[in-house]
């Protein structure tokens, strides 16, 4: 019996690994994993390993930089109006929060604005561009959006304004080159700054906006900003938006994981707090990702995003508490809708599991709009299948949609199916659209089918990097594990491989967790927990040996720091 993934072990030169590990002083398996990723050479696991703040590229390497900061600082010496208009996500927001902070410090006029999700939706809206036109501004720069927003562009530009894109989402191709655009995916592949996130193309942007004002003897009146100091707010971003841990984006977290540590941000010091992680001595971006993100987004889900601006701007130790406090309640409330919606449309999704539909599809006119995209994330990663989630307004249907991880593209799946859709986008695993509600079912026939047609290019894997005794697993073994990281998108957390048996009686914890003390072959013993695996384990009738994959970490407890495995997958 095994579990629905298929299990891919590594297939390595052995002597690589054993001059590597020699090499560079670390276990077998840390090299191993090393290996897998095509660190294979000591100089590259070395400057892996030793990546830090001095190895970020220029930030003119990223195309219109140079430009875009000529002409923002020109308008804050100038005493001109900058009107700062960011997305309503949590990468949205810091990147607004970023430019706040900075042109605060600075002195500049400005005025920041993010979108109330709810009412107003995505990118540039009237409502924002008449805001803008009201406040006199002489220069208009987007934060994680705009790219495709030609009409708004060009609208501003009609009314004298200056307008800049800072953003990494999909560039039309009918984009306008007289408009300044700072955009990732202008670069080409192995250029550098290619994969930032939103917050990363504005503090790429802020690097390079800093020497400008700095050339100009600016800083002879204000102090010159800190932009070490940020990186926190970068780091909350990039991890938020699954952006790829990798290259500069790697080099950029790993400076805010530190800055994390001991924050100068009140509001981030209050989320810490709250979420129970504000004396923990190292952060890593499982914090960022599933404990001070989760804040931030619930905001953003319920119409609250101005509000998580203010948290993160924010220098009123008062204000940043009455916020933090409404956060812990809107989060409740965002897991107990969302568990709501699954809840409605329980008995539809099993149809369709019964049906083994390629896709899984609910709609419903009572889906709250701003948590389909939390609920599709959820259906995805439960059943390993692309999974969309429609909300109606009149005779408008909002969708949401999640793609598993080595799956199909998913903005190529909608584009396949394009002739149904008003508006479309998003990325590889996520995206959403919106069409006409008469057009829904064949919409949903022919995304089905291209489903169907690409099954065979993907299926659920499992991608091994080592085979782990337990007797080497210990203190100095999670510290070398620890150097791999920060993990994530692009650079995932290692997979390792056991034969075990268990150690009395397995128990569940929780709603359906199964908890167990393991042994293996060297006789060493380890916790282990294994979330969603206790009726796995019971179908198949409470072996007393398997084979499990993990990752080993600690866990703290009254205190009390342990070693423990959590379980990824099993097989019998």
């Amino acid at each position: 019996m095994s579990s629905r993934s298929r299990w891919v072990f590594p297939s390595l030169d052995e002597r690589k690994v054993q001059d590597l590990a020699a090499a560079i002083n670390r276990p077998t398996e840390i090299a191993q994993v090393l290996c897998g990723r095509g660190l294979d050479h000591p100089k590259a696991s070395q400057e892996f390993l030793n990546q830090s703040l001095s190895d970020l590229k220029s930030p003119y390497d990223l195309k219109g930089v140079k430009e875009a900061s000529e002409t923002i600082a020109t308008a804050i010496l100038n005493q001109e109006c900058i009107f700062v208009h960011g997305d309503f996500d949590a990468d949205g927001i810091t990147a607004t929060a970023l430019f706040d902070i900075f042109l605060s410090r600075v002195e500049a006029r400005f005025v920041s604005f993010v979108p109330n999700r709810l009412t107003q939706g995505h990118g540039i809206s009237q409502m924002s561009m008449d805001l803008a036109l009201e406040k006199e501004t002489k220069l208009f720069i987007t934060c994680d959006c705009g790219s495709s927003d030609l009409d708004q562009i060009q609208y501003l530009q009609d009314h004298g304004v200056k307008v800049i894109i800072t953003d990494h989402h999909q560039i039309p191709s009918g984009f306008s080159s007289s408009t300044l655009l700072v955009n990732p995916q202008n670069q080409l592949q192995g250029q550098p700054w290619r994969e930032l996130s939103g917050v990363g193309v504005v503090f790429v942007v802020l690097m390079a906006v800093r020497k400008a004002l700095r050339d100009a003897g600016h800083f002879a009146k204000v102090d010159e900003p800190n932009l070490k100091e940020l990186l926190d707010i970068v780091a909350l971003g990039t991890i938020a938006d699954m952006a790829p841990l990798t290259g500069q984006n790697r080099t950029l977290v790993l400076g805010g994981l530190k800055q994390l540590e001991n924050t100068c941000s009140l509001g981030i010091l209050a989320m810490k707090e709250k979420s129970g992680i504000v004396d923990k001595s190292v952060m890593d971006s499982s914090d960022v990702g599933f404990r001070l993100a989760p804040r931030i987004n619930a905001a953003a889900r319920l119409g609250f995003s101005d509000q998580a601006l203010e948290l993160l701007r924010s220098q009123d130790l008062t204000k940043v508490h009455a916020i933090s406090e409404s956060m812990e309640k809107w989060n409740q409330e965002r897991k107990e809708i969302a568990d709501q919606m699954l809840s409605l449309a329980q008995r539809d999704i099993d149809m369709q599991l019964r049906n083994q539909n390629h896709c899984l599809w609910i709609a419903s006119q009572e889906f709250h709009p701003g948590l389909i995209g939390l609920v599709a994330q959820k259906l995805a990663k439960a059943h390993d299948k692309p999974a969309f989630v429609f909300t109606f307004e009149g005779d408008q249907a909002k969708g949401s949609a999640r793609m598993p991880q080595g799956h199909v593209h998913l903005v190529h799946a909608m584009e396949a199916c394009s002739q149904h859709l008003q508006q479309f986008g998003g990325h590889r695993e996520a995206g959403g659209c919106s069409l006409k509600k008469n057009d829904l079912e064949a919409f949903h026939r022919d995304f089905s089918n291209y489903i169907a047609l690409h099954q065979g290019s993907f299926s659920s894997k499992i991608h091994i990097d080592a085979t782990l005794r337990f007797e080497y697993i210990h203190d100095q073994f999670l510290t070398y594990l620890h150097q791999l990281g920060p993990f994530g998108m692009g650079n995932p957390e290692p997979v390792f491989h056991a034969r075990v048996k268990i150690l009395g009686k397995a128990f569940e914890v929780g709603a359906n967790h199964l908890k167990a003390r393991l042994s293996d072959s060297s006789g060493a013993t380890l916790g282990s927990m294994g979330f969603g695996m206790w009726k796995t384990y019971c179908e198949w009738g409470h072996p007393e040996e398997m084979e499990i994959l993990f990752f080993p970490e600690y866990n703290v407890y009254r205190g009390r720091r342990e070693i423990y495995l959590r379980l990824l997958d099993l097989r019998v």
